[in-house]
C-alpha cells in the first residue's frame, strides 16, 4: 500500500522537475515567476509525508488552478502532461486514503 504513496510522490517529483527545467529558459525575473509552479508542487510533496488527507486536498486544488492557468483544456499534449498526471497522483493519494481508513 505504501507503493501508491510512492508512486504517487514520483509523480509530483517528476512534473515538479518537468516544470523547473522548463522555466530555466528564461530571464531572472521570469524563471523565479516560472517556478512558481514548482514550488507549489514541492510543498504539496512535503506535506504529503506529513498529511496524506491534507495533500490530497491540496492536490485536488491544484489540478483546478493548473488546468485554468495553464489552459490545458486547450491543448490536449499539455492536458495529458498536467492534468493527467496530477490526476493519477490524486486518485493515488484518494484510494490510499480509503484503504488506509478500511484498515484502521
Amino acid at each position: 500500500m505504501k507503493k501508491l504513496l510512492s508512486i504517487a510522490r514520483l509523480i509530483i517529483f517528476l512534473l515538479g522537475v518537468f516544470f523547473a527545467v522548463f522555466s530555466l529558459e528564461a530571464t531572472l525575473g521570469d524563471t523565479l515567476i516560472n517556478l512558481i509552479p514548482t514550488f507549489i508542487l514541492l510543498l504539496i510533496l512535503i506535506l504529503s509525508w506529513i498529511s496524506q488527507k491534507l495533500a490530497t486536498f491540496l492536490l485536488l486544488i491544484t489540478i483546478i488552478l493548473f488546468t485554468y492557468f495553464f489552459t490545458t483544456y486547450d491543448y490536449y499534449l499539455k492536458f495529458l502532461v498536467i492534468t493527467i498526471s496530477l490526476f493519477i497522483a490524486f486518485i493515488l493519494f484518494l484510494v490510499y486514503n480509503i484503504l488506509a481508513k478500511d484498515i484502521e
